[in-house]
């Protein structure tokens, strides 16, 4: 028997079709923080921290995290917003990438890599 697991935004109670959204982990302070999130809400979350990502410093070394893998990360061709969110996330840590077209798939895996 074969089992189907169906995301559900967490923040509008709608679900997620597969690869239109995914799990985000993120921490404040000492309390960390999964949410389930259509691709436009993680898009709208990258946007609102953003301002706070750009004036912060990188940890020397970056806490001990579990992989969480998205099902955008597993389903083929990824949403607007989330190739956006995952230009955002590459610039802030190094990479080069175009502001258009194809990701390279060395960012998009060093991305799932980090969720």
């Amino acid at each position: 028997m074969v089992s189907q697991v169906v995301l559900v935004d967490d923040l509008t109670g709608a679900p997620i079709a597969a690869g239109r959204g995914g799990t985000v982990s993120f921490s404040v302070g000492d309390d960390a923080y999964e949410i389930d999130l259509s691709a436009a809400n993680i898009g709208h979350l990258h946007r609102a921290l953003a301002p706070f990502v750009d004036a912060a410093r990188p940890l020397s070394e970056a806490p001990a995290r579990s992989r969480v893998t998205s099902i955008a990360a597993s389903a083929g061709r990824k949403s607007p917003e989330m190739l956006a969110a995952i230009r955002h996330w590459a610039r802030r840590h190094g990479y080069e990438v175009p502001r258009s077209g194809r990701v390279p798939a060395d960012v998009q895996a060093a991305y799932d890599a980090a969720h």
